[in-house]
């Protein structure tokens, strides 16, 4: 048996040339852009945190009983057949 080895048919050479401070420049504007976008989310955090500690909505607590049956407003029971 003879055996063939695998060649290309056709080689193509591709020349590439790239303008690196172009490209560094484009990475610091896209860096500072993050850094500002990061900021600025942190800060919409703070105020979003503030304003629900400006609302301070009061807790409502439902009692269990023993049973483990949890209290249930009777009326609102029978308006939600209705419905």
């Amino acid at each position: 048996m003879m055996e063939e080895q695998m060649k290309p048919r056709n080689t193509l050479d591709i020349e590439v040339n790239v303008d690196t401070g172009e490209a560094q420049e484009k990475i610091e504007r896209l860096t500072q852009a993050t850094e500002r976008c990061t900021k600025a989310f942190e800060e919409l955090g703070e105020a979003i945190a503030s304003v629900g500690a400006m609302i301070q909505v009061p807790e409502v607590k439902i009692p269990v009983y023993i049973d483990c049956s949890n209290l249930v407003n009777l009326d609102a029971v029978e308006i939600a057949k209705e419905r």
